[in-house]
């Protein structure tokens, strides 16, 4: 048995005061002569003989009286943890769990979800003992970094003050592995685990099979889970925001969407979402949703400048904010640095006449270079590379290069051009190879277009009349059979299905290839109508810095082209305005850097200079939207999963906090069984007394 209060103890001493009291007033019977009746002398000894037994027995029940009183308040409990009673003296390690994800960010009578939790924290802390340690894991923290437990309270107490509501989400499975390793290296017997968390279902884990932390997780650690939510949270949330056009135009129409989520129980009516561009509402809509209902809302509006351009969409205030507004970005270029590489200039000159003719603006400067000159030449500078005659690049890693950094190339064989070359340079791209040359120059027997893919990029708005969408094919003489092999897309096939156009993926970057030489021995799709917008909108195309299916959410790395930044420094504007200058190892890091620190949702600048050199866009998780919450059974489950083998409690917030953890460190309290003993033993006492009194009065006459 353990005392929580054993100085109290001392009070047992005060037992031996009845015994005083009944050693001092101990007082001999006076003889009375009475008759030689041998009948009443026997009378008076059994009365006299029970008098002494009652004394005793009051004795014994004000001894038990006070000892049952003073146990009380020492508080005694059924299981102890340390030899000797020295469990109230036992250094504890305790690790604090804190959800401060934004969903802890509701707000009810009391507060916010977190600043309650904050509360009971302090509480905890304000009855550690000396040599007691503590350290806290915040779900957000998605770092590997090593957490170090403090004894120093007060420490501990500040590290708190400054925890805040944050826009990154994690799961509470990473928080539980976190503090399984901490607490698996301390050396106390005592070690407490303590999670205050709204215990969302989609925020327990990403993992569908979980590890063992049986290890870490022994008997001696305890568990306390404190469950913080909100019931019928009014919740509707942005889900995504996309950009639907793909090439970016000056005074041109740009299409994007959202996706909106009803999480509450009741319908909304009218919600209106807006499209802000660098921070002016340019397009407004509104849409109703039954519960648990999403949608998917088209916003329109016409690029008016050249640049960069923030972008974010936002709803309505409802209880949780943080999923109102989503972020994204584009780049509308003012100008247009093309490089034509040939090994015979006839073969690029309808090229060259055909990308200066397809904008009415003077914004496009194109480098006529001979192909051997590439190595020397900065590819950096080039929004876009059209090469004829490909199979002389002798160094294709420079070109490979480009391309994984976002680059945009458009390849044509040349007129001398070898089909084992052209295959070589097409291997170093991990692109399938040409099968065969067919056909001869000027030759009478053609092949035409079979299908065009209209939904291409390079063929929207391309089209006054969408409904009548049609190419005048080329008459085909000869050209290069080419098959995607399931690695590439065709955007134009010919009847004999091989691909006449075909775009490959390599890293960030984009490859149109022609499968004909640009000129009119081949074909005459130089002086078709075709030809002069497809040129222009493939420089579009290519130009375009749209990352395709990367999308960053808060708390992972942004991973920047190292090309961007001349020197070894740059400097990054947060989203709160805030900049910091960032070093840039270029050795380390040939083709991208990794910047970790995006802890906020927004848009982040990155300055090489004074040059704008890369605007990335960082949202939070939509799943932290979800207000569904697992229940003490799912929890419990959980830690079977991960064979947890300590004791976990399940703490009311309205509770006696300490009581409950005291109890559970400490055991089953019996103080209220001892009052109890104490009420019923003073009971019997007065009633013993009072007889015992009567006894004496009878036998003094």
């Amino acid at each position: 048995m353990t005392f929580l209060n054993p100085a109290i103890l001392f009070g047992l001493l005060a037992a031996s005061i009845p015994i005083l009291i009944h050693l001092l007033n101990l007082r001999k019977l006076r003889k009375i002569e009475f008759s030689t009746l041998i009948f009443l002398k026997e009378l008076q000894k059994n009365k006299i003989r029970k008098i002494k037994i009652k004394q005793w027995l009051l004795l014994l029940l004000r001894v038990l009286l006070i000892l049952f009183i003073v146990l009380a308040f020492a508080r005694p409990t059924l299981k102890g943890i340390a030899i000797g009673g020295t469990a109230s003296t036992a250094k504890t390690t305790s690790v604090f769990i804190i959800d401060d994800t934004f969903s802890m960010g509701l707000l009810n009578a009391k507060g916010s979800l977190l600043n309650q939790s904050k509360e009971i924290i302090k509480t905890i802390l304000n009855n550690f003992q000396e040599g007691d340690e503590a350290a806290f894991v915040l779900v957000s923290d998605l770092t590997k970094e090593e957490i170090k437990f403090t004894t120093n309270i007060i420490e501990i107490q500040n590290q708190l003050k400054e925890i805040e509501i944050s826009s990154v989400s994690g799961t509470l499975n990473n928080a539980f592995v976190k503090a399984a390793q901490m607490i698996g290296q301390s050396l106390n017997y005592n070690k407490e685990v303590y999670v205050f968390s709204d215990f969302q279902k989609s925020r327990l884990a990403d993992e569908k099979v979980f590890s063992d932390m049986s290890q870490f997780f022994n008997e001696n650690v305890k568990l306390y889970q404190f469950r913080f939510n909100k019931e019928n949270v009014v919740n509707y949330s942005i889900d995504d925001f996309s950009i639907n056009t793909k090439i970016y135009e000056k005074n041109k129409l740009l299409n994007t969407s959202a996706v909106i989520h009803n999480h509450s129980e009741v319908d909304v009516n009218n919600l209106v979402i807006s499209l802000f561009i660098n921070g002016k509402r340019m397009a407004q809509k509104s849409v109703s949703l039954i519960p648990s209902e999403s949608k998917e809302i088209v916003l329109e509006t016409n690029l008016t400048e050249s640049g960069y351009h923030d972008l974010f969409v936002e709803i309505e205030d409802d209880e949780m904010l943080n999923d109102n507004k989503r972020y994204a970005n584009i780049f509308v270029p003012e100008q247009f640095n093309v490089l034509l590489l040939s090994d015979e200039k006839s073969d690029s000159r309808f090229l060259e006449l055909g990308i200066a003719s397809g904008s009415s603006n003077d914004n496009i400067k194109i480098d006529n270079k001979n192909i051997t000159q590439l190595n020397g030449l900065d590819l950096s500078k080039y929004s876009a590379i059209y090469i004829t005659g490909f199979d002389k690049i002798n160094q294709p890693d420079i070109l490979k290069s480009y391309l994984l950094q976002g680059g945009g190339v458009a390849l044509f064989p040349g007129s001398k051009s070898d089909i084992n070359k052209l295959n070589t340079f097409l291997n170093s791209l991990e692109i399938p190879q040409l099968k065969s040359y067919v056909g001869t120059k000027n030759n009478n027997q053609t092949i035409s277009f079979r299908n065009v893919d209209y939904e291409h990029p390079l063929f929207t708005e391309l089209f006054a009349n969408k409904n009548n969408q049609k190419i005048e094919s080329p008459e085909i003489y000869s050209y290069y059979i080419h098959s995607t092999q399931g690695k590439g897309k065709t955007i134009i096939d010919l009847f004999d299905q091989s691909s006449f156009l075909t775009e490959y993926k390599i890293g960030d970057g984009k490859v149109l290839l022609y499968s004909v030489v640009p000129d009119l021995t081949s074909s005459n799709f130089p002086i078709k109508s075709i030809f002069v917008p497809l040129m222009y909108k493939s420089l579009l195309y290519l130009s375009s810095q749209q990352k395709e299916n990367v999308k960053y959410i808060t708390g992972n790395k942004i991973e920047l082209q190292t090309k961007s930044f001349v020197t070894n420094n740059a400097k990054v504007i947060y989203p709160d305005l805030t900049e910091e200058f960032i070093s840039i190892n270029s050795e380390l890091y040939q083709n991208y850097f990794p910047f970790n620190n995006t802890l906020q949702a927004g848009n982040y600048k990155f300055f090489a200079g004074d040059r704008l050199s890369e605007s990335i866009s960082v949202n939070i998780d939509n799943r932290e939207s979800q207000t569904t919450y697992l229940t003490e059974d799912d929890i419990v489950e959980y830690l079977k999963q991960i064979n947890f083998k300590g004791l976990n409690s399940f703490v009311d917030i309205n509770s006696d906090v300490i009581q409950v953890i005291q109890q559970a460190r400490y055991g089953s309290e019996l103080w209220k069984l001892f009052l109890i003993l104490a009420l019923l033993t003073a009971i019997i006492e007065m009633f013993v007394a009072r007889n015992t009194k009567k006894d004496i009065a009878e036998v003094s006459k």
